[in-house]
């Protein structure tokens, strides 16, 4: 019988037959897979004990912790424990069995810790209103209403800031391809799709515009705070175009990784800070650049890899209001300051994160294809 699980690379669905070999390879991406541990077959050593030996064991056990016991006791240890046990907090859940020598289930409660904490989820894998089908885009506007955009299919779908279904519309055709979703304090949502960047309405979906350029390969686009969107391209030169609200083209930051570094970036996203500072993440480089919002290159950070700070399938990137930078990779979504200083890892409850978004609230919002996440950032 063969295990379901997605391809960490791609998010292709991967099939695992329980063979000896805990590696796959991905007929999509061709990336060699290691299969999760808990989907690998358990193997278990069975160890015969004679009855009588056993019994010798079981009454010699029973001895020592007998004795052991009687130890405690009289050393005055045992009603120390108890005491000091009595004053923490527990939450105990009843036993479902009626034996009253059945285990208890103990919690103990602790405060909340970390760097965030999930305060909200919604979604489900399907094409009803409200699911979502390979939803690798998300955008939060100005009012906290989210839109989630299909990868393949150009549907758009719009929720209020509960994660309630409002309503969804249609880009494109069936061959449409949503690389990226950006809203601006107009309600209006810019869609970066395979055949350009168009303009809808958040509140009801109507189209009402398109930026007109001579190229169409775009990447990502990001709404900056001074209004103007800031944009990735990929075909010949990995390319930064910023354009005005009246879609006009007003600065162009060329060569943006392969100025730096030895290889052209294909796959790039960006975001903007509160000072206007560009951050562009590369996919192939795996590497993120900062540059000044007058086009300056002023550092870079990350590389392939493992550990912290490292990256591993990079996807997307995000800032919050006190310009930390936020990447989400296979090993959820790691956070640095605006530096490029590693701080904390975001690790998220199932999935792979794919687009994130830090809302004016300062929350953050992860989707990973079939679920969304909203995460409250800890001072």
């Amino acid at each position: 019988m063969s295990t379901k699980f997605d391809c960490p690379s791609c998010g292709a669905p991967l099939d695992y037959d329980g063979g000896p070999d805990y590696t796959i390879r991905c007929p999509f991406c061709n990336n060699s897979v290691i299969v999760p541990e808990e989907l690998r077959p358990q193997h278990t050593r069975q160890v015969h004990i004679p009855a009588d030996q056993y019994q010798r064991r079981g009454s010699r056990l029973a001895c020592v912790v007998i004795a052991v016991a009687v130890a405690l006791v009289l050393l005055g240890i045992i009603p120390v424990v108890y005491t000091a046990s009595r004053s923490t907090k527990l939450v105990t859940n009843p036993p479902l069995a009626t034996n009253p020598l059945a285990p208890t289930a103990v919690v103990r409660e602790t405060p909340k810790t970390g760097f965030a904490q999930v305060t909200m989820q919604f979604g489900g894998e399907g094409i009803g209103p409200g699911l979502l089908n390979d939803s690798r885009a998300i955008a939060v506007d100005n009012e906290g209403n989210i839109y989630l955009a299909d990868y393949t299919g150009g549907r758009v779908q719009a929720f209020d800031s509960e994660g309630k279904f409002i309503n969804q519309w249609m880009v494109g055709d069936k061959d449409t391809l949503i690389f990226s979703l950006t809203a601006d304090r107009k309600g209006k949502v810019y869609i970066i799709a395979n055949h350009g960047i168009v303009i809808y309405e958040g509140a009801s979906g109507k189209s009402i515009g398109k930026i007109d350029y001579p190229d169409k390969d775009f990447n990502d686009a990001f709404i900056a705070p001074d209004g103007t969107l800031v944009t990735t391209m990929y075909i010949f030169e990995d390319n930064i175009v910023r354009f005005d609200e009246s879609g006009k083209a007003i600065q162009t930051i060329k060569n943006v990784f392969s100025s730096q570094t030895d290889q052209n970036e294909m796959q790039m996203t960006v975001a903007v800070d509160g000072l206007g500072n560009i951050y562009a993440l590369g996919m192939i480089n795996s590497t993120v650049m900062k540059y000044s919002p007058q086009g300056k290159f002023l550092n870079r950070f990350g590389s392939d890899g493992d550990e912290p700070g490292q990256f591993r399938a990079v996807e997307d990137i995000a800032v919050d209001g006190q310009g930390r930078v936020y990447v989400s990779d296979i090993k959820g979504v790691q956070v640095f300051d605006s530096d490029g200083r590693y701080l904390a890892t975001i690790e998220i409850p199932k999935g792979v994160p794919f687009g994130i978004v830090i809302s004016d609230q300062n929350e953050l919002f992860v989707t990973t294809r079939v679920m969304v996440y909203k995460y409250a950032i800890n001072p």
